[in-house]
This record gives C-alpha cells, structure tokens and sequence, in this order.
C-alpha cells in the first residue's frame, strides 16, 4: 500500500462475529513499552488452507497507524505452484455496542511470492485507543477475520493457432447417383500428409 492510501480502511459494521478467528489482546498499551511491533496469532484452519493474523501495533512501515495481515500459513504441503484465492474482511470488536467494524472485504491471491494481504492502516492508533470509541477498553481490543476461499473451478481453454508453409489439404468428391444411395456411401482412400 503506498503512503498515499485514505487514513483508515473503510469499514462497515455489524452485531455478527467474524465466523473463523479473533485473538483477544490483553494490556494493549504495554505492547509499545515491551517492545513488542508484531503479533502473528496461532495457525487457524479455513477448508483446507492454514491462515495467521498479523497486527503490527505499531504500524508496519506506516507510524501512528495499525498495520493488520492475514497470511497463508503451513504452505510447505502444498505444490511448488500453489495459489490460493481468497476474499476476507478484518474486523475490530467495538466494546460499547458489542457490534464488529469491518473493513470491506477483498479478494486476494495469495501465492509463494505473495503470502500475505492486508491493510497497512487499518485504523490509527488515536482512533483505536480514543476512550470514547469503545475499541480499547480496559487496555483490551479484539480483532478478528472471515476467509472465504474460492475454489478454482474455472474452465481454462486454450486457443493456438500454427503458422504452416504448406497449403491446406483439400478434397474435393463428386457422388453421382446421390438420390440412389441406400445407409451410406464410402469415398476412395486418399493420402493426407502421412495420414491415410
């Protein structure tokens, strides 16, 4: 994401809890004081694929911003040429109306050169730890995050045209009688390329 991205993610909100994995955070405002720049969750499962939730409190390579991934986790048993297409929305529980902010969801497609998607400002820090906003309370947030996968059941057809130098093979064959013929009428053998 370049620098020039909107402050914020637009988000939309709703009671429902992300249907796949929230991690709860515990002493939100000690994170900055330990040191502590990255959080990856533990592995969860969505159909067959392992995915991670990374928050860099801190902001990735954005400061006084949010910075929140989902990546592909457990990619060693897949085919050297694996892809996954995925769309998901991370969301941010609000304390005060027990509703989830969510951001929009994206389809991505993650892959060995491309393992993680997200939003480098998801939220800023002011934003999120404003008393009055309900995201931090008690020095508690939760986040969380839906991942649809879609199934690669595309029809791929492949249309290649050769370039010859010869002439194209044509035959032409006069049946007399046509009124005549009973089932069926066989032409002469004739040779086409080494084809006969």
């Amino acid at each position: 994401m370049s620098s020039m991205a909107p402050a914020d993610v637009e988000m939309e909100t709703r009671e429902a809890s992300p249907a796949h994995f929230l991690i709860k955070i515990d002493s939100f405002s000690l994170l900055d004081k330990h040191g502590i720049d990255k959080i990856e969750s533990k592995q969860f499962e969505v159909g067959y694929d392992k995915w991670r939730l990374i928050i860099y409190p801190n902001g990735k390579d954005e400061e006084g911003y949010v910075s929140v991934y989902l990546a592909i986790a457990g990619t060693d048993n897949l085919l050297s040429n694996w892809e996954v297409n995925a769309t998901f929305s991370i969301c941010l529980f609000n304390h005060f109306s027990g509703n989830y902010s969510y951001s929009l969801g994206r389809a991505r497609r993650f892959h060995a050169l491309k393992q993680k998607w997200g939003f480098e400002k998801f939220i800023s820090i002011q934003k999120l730890t404003h008393p009055s906003n309900g995201y931090v309370v008690d020095d508690k947030c939760v986040f969380g995050v839906e991942v649809f996968v879609n199934e690669n059941e595309a029809v791929t057809e492949c249309l290649s045209v050769k370039s010859v130098d010869e002439v194209p093979y044509k035959r032409e064959f006069r049946i007399t009688n046509f009124s005549t013929l009973e089932d069926k009428w066989v032409s002469e053998e004739f040779t086409f390329g080494r084809r006969t």
